[in-house]
């Protein structure tokens, strides 16, 4: 645990310098107004969900593997459901927030937004992983938290020379799709749940055309209604975070009602309450 603890901290503490190296002092400044309210928002929805990790340590200690899997695809598709929500939401409304609060001038490219929001969409959902893998105790993959900072400054170092900022950007998203997106479940498939992993991949695939379906039909929904411009002012802005944000809401909470079998669970467990 002191080697994950580790790499996990040199990899956040040492993102800044890449990105102060390759870029200048002022977009330093802008990508820090942007870090801010996703360092926030992360705080609060890990204080929102991370109280159920109790539960799952004293899920494992029982030993029974059917439950055990229901609660574990109860709470990823919460996870997913969240983290498609807030992605959405900032994608739409981070830029528009930011020309309210400090001007036009402090917004980002939209390839550094999106790279910053895939990232977020990451860190959010691997959430249950984590857990699980806590859960059952399973730290002795220590080459994963080196490989991981290793794989974060070689790409960050490479793509901040070809593309400045979203190339040092880059190196985050390179190391969390390789070793936190694909080795953790299959490490914890193999050696906590002994299982396949292939039922793991077919349920995020799916999950994945959900998000994706919504999002665009949501897109459309909304080039359909009377919304003015939410960088106008915080009453515009307000009404068009909540207007899109509910309609999003409402077309990505349907579908995974109907399409994930975790979700309908969830939502049983929660009614029982």
């Amino acid at each position: 645990m002191f080697v994950h603890k580790l790499a996990g901290m040199g990899r956040t503490q040492f993102l800044p310098f890449l990105v102060y190296a390759f870029t200048s002092l002022k977009l330093v400044a802008y990508y820090g107004n942007y870090m801010l309210l996703l360092t926030k928002l992360n705080q609060f929805v890990d204080n929102f969900l991370g109280s159920t990790g109790a539960g799952v340590g004293s899920l494992i200690a029982e030993g029974d593997m059917k439950r055990i899997q229901q609660v574990f695809w109860e709470l990823s598709s919460l996870r997913f459901l969240i983290a498609s929500f807030l992605t959405f939401a900032l994608y739409h409304l981070m830029d528009p927030f930011i020309t309210v609060w400090l001007g036009e001038e402090y917004i980002l490219p939209r390839s550094v937004l999106i790279v910053i929001l895939t990232n977020f969409f990451i860190s959010q959902f691997r959430g249950t992983n984590d857990q699980f893998i806590f859960g059952y105790g399973l730290f002795h993959d220590t080459w994963a938290p080196v490989a991981t900072l290793a794989i974060t400054v070689a790409v960050a170092l490479a793509g901040g020379y070809l593309w400045g900022l979203p190339g040092v950007l880059l190196g985050d998203i390179a190391s969390s799709i390789t070793v936190i997106s694909v080795w953790k479940p299959y490490f914890l498939y193999k050696e906590g749940f002994k299982m396949s992993v292939k039922s793991y991949w077919k349920n995020i695939f799916r999950y994945l055309l959900l998000a994706v379906l919504s999002w665009g039909l949501t897109d459309a929904v909304l080039c359909f209604l009377p919304l003015a411009e939410p960088s106008r002012g915080y009453g515009m802005w307000i009404v068009y975070a909540l207007v899109s944000s509910l309609v999003f809401l409402l077309i990505l909470c349907s579908s995974f009602y109907c399409c994930s079998a975790g979700m309908r669970s969830l939502v049983k467990r929660l009614r029982r309450k």
